[in-house]
């Protein structure tokens, strides 16, 4: 015999005929190289790409990927599972990066200049003071018996 319906009738009931369920068979090669290739991007974009580094870009990197699992919470884990060796690979390249090429080197101010609001390198006007203020003014200028 059936089991009885009456206890669950209202959480499928709907108005008119349902739509026919259509089912999607994605080959799993397919869901391995789009999130892998996804995320491998992804990598290798922040390690060569500095501007991809911001706080702000990768704030609405992680939006994102928080808004897809949101979204689709049944098949998160499969994606991020699959995402892992892009990951590893986007890891060893900047890895690699960081191994095999140079530091920077930090641009430094020569020594032989002087730090002092009061160098003057050349006579004439000053960047702070207006010229007509430094003409007129005996401060400056050795004054002549």
């Amino acid at each position: 015999t059936d089991p009885p319906l009456a206890g669950h009738r209202f959480a499928y009931s709907g108005l008119g005929r349902p739509d026919p369920a259509v089912a999607w068979l994605v080959p799993d090669w397919l869901i391995l190289l789009a999130s892998s290739g996804a995320a491998l991007a992804f990598g290798i974009t922040v390690v060569y790409r500095p501007w991809f580094r911001r706080v702000p870009v990768l704030v609405v990197a992680a939006a994102a990927v928080g808004f897809l699992a949101a979204v689709a919470p049944a098949a998160a884990p499969l994606v991020a599972q699959a995402a892992l060796p892009g990951c590893v690979l986007a890891v060893t390249a900047w890895a690699l990066r960081r191994v095999l090429e140079p530091a920077p080197v930090a641009a430094t101010a020569p020594s032989a200049i002087p730090a002092s609001s009061l160098t003057r390198f050349r006579d004439g006007a000053s960047l702070i003071v207006d010229s007509a203020v430094v003409a007129g003014s005996t401060a400056t200028r050795r004054r002549s018996p």
